[in-house]
């Protein structure tokens, strides 16, 4: 038995809108069903009420990671079971229970998906313990590898008009293309900007130098003037390294040996003819370890060689056997917050070395 409802339309209209809506009529049953309604204006009318509310339940689930297949199924089935009484009232009813969640839901994972220009930037930060290398994917796709006892920021979202990270230490970049927005690594008052290229940034504070060197595609260096623009004070081809000298605030631009720059990326650390005391300041940030030269004659005593996976004991071991020193180790202590020091290592001249150098 139907019955007619407040509009006037009889509830037998509210079972067979559920059903051509769930996609329970067969083609020919919905589009009678469609031509039935076309040719009804009060119909039609209701018709498109009970489609905006059927559809826009659906598309928020469709926006994030929310189920609402299940809900929806419920709608589905309930349908027919109240289609003595009005629909409508009773969709509308189901629409206030899980419209509103969803809704809510939806409008969260919008907000945190997609910024608007009015939202305060909102940074993640990570400090790469020393000893260890690891890879973040950023936002637009950017892949960056963390050096030892590094320090980078970078926004959960990019907004405006560029992408801008910050580091303290050494990271490798493999930007994701954007000529639209371009890349921009800060670091100290200096900027290095890219869009999609391969380089490299070490920044340790500590350094006396800031070096920017670029495996492929185009990098700049560049200082913030009025406005927020950018100057730019040095461009860096494939296969150059740009050094600046802090104190100086001069850069030099040499060519650089990608591989070897690069190598700690995998895993390696790879001297050719480098100074000692650079050999030392790797090696301290490789190992987590307070490695000092005893002997200032030895910091411009140059070095080549090749480490993968060897322990502070075999470095020094090698460094022994192919170098004019000799160490002594100090184990890690155990300080009064229960933290422990790091290891600490004293080089030293080897004895008869010395004494042939020593003036008389």
């Amino acid at each position: 038995m139907s019955s007619i409802d407040n509009n006037g339309i009889d509830t037998v209209f509210y079972e067979n809108a559920g059903r051509y809506l769930s996609g329970e009529m067969n083609k020919e049953q919905a589009e009678n069903f469609k031509d039935f309604c076309a040719s009804n204006e009060l119909l039609s009318e209701e018709l498109k009420k009970i489609q905006n509310i059927w559809n826009t339940t659906a598309e928020i689930g469709e926006r994030g990671d929310i189920s609402i297949e299940r809900a929806l199924n419920k709608v589905k089935r309930k349908v027919h079971f109240f289609a003595k009484r009005n629909f409508m009232f009773y969709l509308q009813k189901v629409a206030a229970v899980l419209f509103i969640p969803l809704l809510l839901a939806s409008l969260l994972f919008y907000y945190t998906s997609v910024p608007s220009k009015d939202q305060k930037s909102v940074y993640n930060e990570l400090d790469n313990a020393y000893g260890t290398i690891s890879k973040i994917t950023l936002p637009d796709g950017t892949k960056v590898w963390l050096n030892s006892g590094s320090h980078f920021k970078y926004p959960a979202f990019f907004t405006g008009k560029n992408r801008k990270v910050h580091l303290s230490g050494e990271a490798y970049f493999e930007v994701a293309e954007n000529k639209k927005k371009p890349f921009i690594v800060n670091v100290s008052d200096i900027n290095v900007v890219a869009t999609g290229t391969v380089f490299s940034v070490m920044a340790y504070d500590d350094d006396a130098t800031i070096e920017a060197t670029l495996a492929s595609g185009k990098i700049f260096l560049a200082k913030e003037s009025g406005g927020n623009k950018l100057k730019t004070i040095a461009s860096v081809k494939p296969g150059q390294k740009a050094i600046l000298d802090k104190e100086k605030k001069i850069i030099n631009i040499n060519k650089a040996n990608c591989d070897k720059v690069f190598a700690w990326k995998n895993g390696k650390l790879i001297f050719m003819d480098d100074p000692m005391d650079v050999v030392i300041k790797k090696l301290n940030r490789w190992y987590n370890t307070d490695i000092i030269l005893i002997d200032k004659e030895l910091k411009n005593y140059r070095y080549t060689a090749t480490f993968t996976d060897e322990t502070l004991s075999q470095v020094l071991e090698l460094l022994e056997c192919s170098a004019p020193i000799t160490y002594k180790y100090y184990n890690r202590k155990k300080l009064p917050d229960s933290t422990f020091s790091k290891a600490k290592v004293e080089i030293r001249m080897r004895p008869d070395i010395k004494r042939k150098t020593k003036p008389y």
